[in-house]
């Protein structure tokens, strides 16, 4: 039996350094070009500094165009960039509604060619450590219940 392929990056470490950086600078880009915010408007609204948005603007962070290359990525996160705007999200909605994008990049296999560019080595037709992510969750916590006890 041939050994399954597991990438160098657990999905969660592939997710902060690549898609999340990504995705915010897309978000920034939109409200600052949709809304004509600054990039301390764009920050406040996303819950990240301004230095943060000067550094995906310029290219230091959240350059990485392998997300470009999955068209379903790239409309989910202008999805998100709208409802953002139409909906006035807050810092919570939007970590929520990030979260949940990432979440359905990696279980939908929306991120594997991304991966496969920082990790040419990888069998990303044999990987399938990201499928059916959603039915690893554990039993939700119900609200108000304690976190601890």
């Amino acid at each position: 039996m041939s050994k399954r392929p597991v990438p160098k990056l657990m999905p969660e470490e592939f997710a902060a350094k690549y898609l999340y950086p990504r995705i915010r600078a897309m978000l920034a880009k939109i409200l600052m070009e949709r809304l004509h915010l600054s990039q301390k408007e764009a920050a406040e609204r996303l819950g990240i500094t301004q230095a943060a948005i000067s550094q995906y603007l310029s290219g230091k962070r959240g350059s990485w165009k392998g997300l470009l290359l999955d068209s379903r990525a790239l409309e989910l996160t202008e999805q998100l960039g709208q409802e953002i705007i139409e909906k006035g999200l807050d810092k919570y909605s939007i970590v929520l509604k990030m979260s949940a994008l990432v979440e359905y990049l990696l279980a939908n296999r929306c991120a594997c060619t991304i991966h496969q560019l920082h990790e040419p080595e990888l069998d990303i037709d044999r990987c399938h450590i990201c499928d059916g992510r959603t039915g690893l969750l554990l039993k939700p916590r119900p609200p108000g219940e304690p976190l601890h006890g």
